[in-house]
């Protein structure tokens, strides 16, 4: 097995989802009974330190299975089943893991992304991948392991790859440090954000353990399972918990130093809302519904 070290600098951007590795796979193929999986590029989101590891031939890929014995992220859901499927077919227990295509899912409406696959989210992003394709990698791999050719090569595509994850992944640390927010200790994660008519639409994700469906004046929460629901009627005026409402248009946009003041909800009218705000006062109502709640 050829083995490559480097020595990496990079933010901590992967605290939040509580793995140890981002990791990178190449495969000779998409099927994981007839395809081989013959790269493995590990990134230690602790310690900084990447390690490439490549098979010299495709019978010792079960060699690469120990890789997988920590908690870790990949880029694609292919990627991770993939993974998963060969360490089921060894024998070997899986850990937990995530794929960022899948995580970029729950944001696909908020990021207004007709389909979520690496290219579209590069696309998205305004990035250009540095890596090589799937199959032109796949190609240049066969090659070295059939002629056992130059490994470098090979190893600066592990290398590449590792550094587009990272751009992906710390966008998506970006936004879900300025969508997420904690009440009473309990963890909440808007998924779904739209405006429509006069009504504004919440839900997402929670680890409240509570069951509850609480109304007032002028909206509703709904918490049961692990996932939440707002709904709040909003027009231009004052509402109970002081918030002032106004529409904004995207032409008035120019100066927006006036905008700074919460708790002010603002919508930008038919266009892209103003997250940051709406988080703060999605945040102070469900604390409103939670209180009431708990004197009822």
């Amino acid at each position: 097995m050829i083995i490559k070290s480097h020595t990496l600098t990079h933010p901590e951007v992967t605290e939040h989802l509580m793995v140890t590795n981002f990791i990178k796979i190449e495969t000779t193929g998409l099927s994981f009974k007839n395809d081989a999986l013959f790269q493995v590029s590990v990134l230690n989101c602790a310690t900084g330190k990447l390690l490439v590891n490549t098979v010299e031939n495709l019978k010792e890929e079960v060699s690469l299975m120990t890789i997988f014995s920590e908690p870790f992220c990949v880029i694609s859901a292919f990627e991770k089943q993939f993974i998963l499927e060969k360490l089921a077919f060894y024998a070997i227990p899986a850990p937990l893991s995530y794929d960022l295509q899948t995580l970029y899912k729950n944001f696909k409406h908020i990021l207004k992304l007709d389909k979520v696959n690496t290219a579209a989210l590069f696309k998205h992003l305004g990035m250009k991948p540095s890596a090589e394709s799937g199959y032109a990698i796949a190609k240049r791999i066969r090659s070295v392991l059939m002629t056992h050719g130059d490994p470098l090569p090979i190893i600066a595509q592990g290398l590449a790859a590792i550094s587009d994850g990272l751009k992906l992944l710390s966008c998506y640390d970006t936004l879900y440090r300025t969508l997420a927010f904690s009440i009473d200790e309990a963890d909440f994660m808007p998924h779904h954000i739209t405006f429509k008519g006069d009504f504004l639409h919440i839900t997402g994700l929670t680890t409240s353990p509570l069951t509850l469906d609480s109304f007032d004046a002028g909206s509703q929460l709904q918490l049961s399972g692990g996932a939440f629901t707002y709904r709040r009627e909003v027009t231009a005026g004052c509402y109970l918990h002081g918030e002032t409402v106004r529409f904004i248009q995207k032409e008035d946009l120019s100066d927006t130093s006036g905008l700074q003041s919460p708790p002010s909800l603002y919508l930008l009218y038919c266009d892209t809302p103003l997250y940051g705000n709406i988080i703060q006062c999605l945040q102070c109502d469900i604390t409103a519904h939670l209180r009431q709640s708990c004197h009822r």
